[in-house]
């Protein structure tokens, strides 16, 4: 059985994806296989990605506060565009969590021109430029001309240091909430430059770390709909763990819409 992507490739239906992602939201194994067989004896050939994600969660909503939340994760980000909430703050919150100082949208003047940096991360002196390529939509890859072009920047800097224009990188990132073509991640490994995709490199892509360190965004919670969601833009409240009942409470969402979020908010954050 083969299932139709974003993009419109076929793959195979994957059983062993559904219960692995299933698991990583915090879903028990055997949970996790039972939603996974029962999508496979409903789905059919030709099926799409989004409506075999539609099942799952349906399936998940069913099983406890959170699950699904969790498990669309990678949606949540993609709708994190409209809420008004950057891409680059999340990733500086990414590595802010992971130890390190983290500013965004910074200038940093190099030997031919000034750049803007996404983000600047330091930890024990060592420091990195961090460039973000943000897609709100599926199926869509991060090429090598994108590479290319975030390492003749860091170039251009490290070249700027030396003329004392600016202080020293250490090393470069791109980093993204989608895919790496195999030529933008053949040629990072050849030059050096540090890539973070959705689900690359394993064990440490952006979703690993994300649930790792229950770092979620508001729009994962399936509790929030579109005014809500604007109203905890206005309060800069974007993060799970930045909702406290009272606050939410005086951003004039109604009590009982508020005690909603936060009954999703503690399954979401509560240990897998």
């Amino acid at each position: 059985m083969y299932v139709i992507k974003a993009n419109g490739k076929k793959e195979k239906f994957n059983f062993s994806k559904i219960v692995r992602t299933g698991i990583r939201a915090g879903v028990p194994k055997i949970d996790a296989e039972k939603i996974a067989k029962a999508v496979e004896e409903e789905a059919y050939d030709g099926i799409t990605t989004k409506e075999v994600l539609d099942m799952i969660l349906a399936a998940l909503d069913e099983k406890r506060v959170g699950y699904a939340s969790k498990y669309d994760l990678k949606g949540a980000i993609m709708r994190l565009g409209p809420s008004g909430f950057p891409f680059e703050k999340l990733v500086a919150e990414m590595f802010e969590r992971l130890g390190y100082s983290a500013v965004t949208d910074v200038i940093v003047r190099g030997r031919c021109v000034p750049h803007e940096v996404d983000v600047i991360a330091e930890k024990e002196g060592m420091r990195a430029m961090i460039e973000c390529k943000y897609r709100n939509f599926p199926g869509v890859y991060i090429g090598l001309q994108k590479a290319l072009y975030v390492w003749a920047r860091y170039e251009d800097l490290q070249a700027g240091h030396k003329m004392k224009k600016c202080e020293k990188f250490d090393t470069a990132y791109l980093i993204c909430n989608t895919r790496f073509s195999e030529q933008a991640m053949q040629y990072a490994s050849c030059i050096g430059l540090e890539l973070k995709g959705w689900n690359y490199p394993p064990n440490e892509s952006i979703s690993d770390i994300l649930t790792r360190n229950k770092i979620y965004p508001v729009t994962v919670l399936r509790s929030v709909n579109s005014r809500t969601l604007q109203m905890l833009s206005d309060a800069r409240m974007m993060l799970c763990d930045d909702l406290i009942e009272k606050k939410l409470i005086k951003t004039g969402i109604s009590r009982n819409r508020a005690k909603r979020i936060m009954n999703e908010v503690a399954g979401v954050l509560e240990n897998n």
